[in-house]
């Protein structure tokens, strides 16, 4: 198991980490709140749309149309397989999900 990901929460924050095996990594170093990230409202839900592409020279994570993270792209393995990975109690509708090589 080797993967990136890239998750938002409904209190306007992201994470960024990384798994080797049965460790791992932060990217970003915790939690950090971005105002592109959409809060949950009062019923609990947001919607937001995260994208992330990665260049020989840039990794980009993106939250509604707004950078919030950029990275050397040597941070993660870029080659493989492309997926959505959602935990328990949640409640998701994935409107759009498109992989490209460029």
């Amino acid at each position: 198991r080797r993967y990136a990901y890239f998750l938002v929460r409904g209190d306007g924050t992201y994470l960024i980490k990384r798994r080797e095996g049965d460790n791992t990594y932060a990217i970003t170093s915790s939690w950090t709140r971005h105002p592109a990230v959409q809060r949950a409202d009062a019923k609990g839900e947001a919607t937001n749309r995260l994208e992330v592409s990665v260049t020989p020279t840039k990794l980009s994570f993106v939250v509604n149309g707004s950078e919030v993270y950029a990275a050397d792209p040597r941070l993660v393995d870029a080659h493989g397989t492309v997926g959505l990975r959602v935990n328990h109690n949640l409640d998701v509708h994935v409107v759009e999900f498109t992989a490209k090589k460029l």
